[in-house]
């Protein structure tokens, strides 16, 4: 059993904090899948570690089979103690992945037009979630801004389910003028509102930002200004709102929908819809 050594283990140690990640420029990937998905998208992977009980199951040899076939990624297997030092989970699967910062790639491996814009969207379930459907539905990328949770958060990066490593992530100081930018640029500004003028899609909205902001965080009115269309979600039932991370997908759903004869499945997963 290969053994880590003590400044090693206080590094990874240090990965569960915002300050240890940003001061090694490395996080954790944990689980199964989100190994795998690193993997395969050839993101900076350092190293990976395993439980023995795992290390000997068939997920643990496919995983150790990719890692040191072409790639070389150095494998390390840890006693349970040790890897529950370094986890961030309570249960954890046995399998992580150490990946160098920031994780996602300089672009998607599509080009769709669409850029989710996402303000101060603090949870960091929401915030992998809806990197996870814009991986599904084959968004560009996803800026985030100043207030945001961090997007290596643990959490975050597990909801992400291997999005992150597809999906790009821009964080910026002034999502408002950014947004204007992009709008001077020739995209259409979109955001989305419980209160919307519209429930539809603009059919001409072929290179588009949506915006959304946390449920306890309105829109800004910088941002609202820059806003060319608001968009609902129509309630059929009961209830007064969706949160951020449904709301969003339901929107890259109807814009995926509105694109006609250009929806077609894209992306690493060919839509293959595996179980969690």
């Amino acid at each position: 059993m290969q053994q880590l050594g003590k400044a090693e283990l206080k590094r990874l140690r240090a990965l569960k904090t915002e300050h240890g990640r940003e001061q090694h420029r490395l996080f954790v990937a944990e689980g199964y899948r989100l190994v795998r998905a690193a993997l395969e998208a050839s993101a900076a992977v350092t190293r990976i570690v395993m439980t023995p009980e795992f290390a000997h199951s068939s997920a643990g040899k496919e995983l150790s089979q990719l890692a040191q076939g072409d790639k070389g990624i150095p494998l390390t297997i840890v006693e349970e103690r040790v890897f529950r030092d370094i986890a961030a989970t309570t249960h954890a699967q046995g399998v992580a992945a150490i990946v160098r910062m920031p994780g996602w790639p300089s672009r998607a491996p599509w080009q769709s037009g669409l850029t989710v814009a996402l303000y101060r969207v603090r949870d960091p379930g929401n915030l992998g979630t809806i990197w996870r459907s814009a991986a599904w539905f084959g968004a560009d990328r996803l800026v985030l801004s100043k207030g945001c949770v961090d997007p290596h958060n643990p959490k975050a990066v597990r909801a992400t389910m291997g999005g992150i490593f597809y999906v790009p992530c821009e964080p910026v100081e002034d999502l408002a003028n950014w947004l204007a930018a992009a709008r001077a640029a020739g995209y259409r500004i979109l955001a989305a509102d419980v209160r919307g003028e519209s429930d539809r899609w603009p059919a001409d909205a072929k290179e588009a930002v949506l915006v959304a902001g946390g449920e306890t965080e309105p829109l800004d009115p910088s941002v609202l200004r820059v806003v060319e269309t608001t968009l609902r979600i129509p309630c059929w039932g009961a209830g007064d709102s969706l949160n951020v991370a449904m709301a969003v997908s339901i929107l890259l759903d109807e814009w995926r929908r509105s694109q006609g004869d250009q929806l077609r499945p894209t992306g690493p997963s060919q839509g293959r819809g595996e179980p969690e």
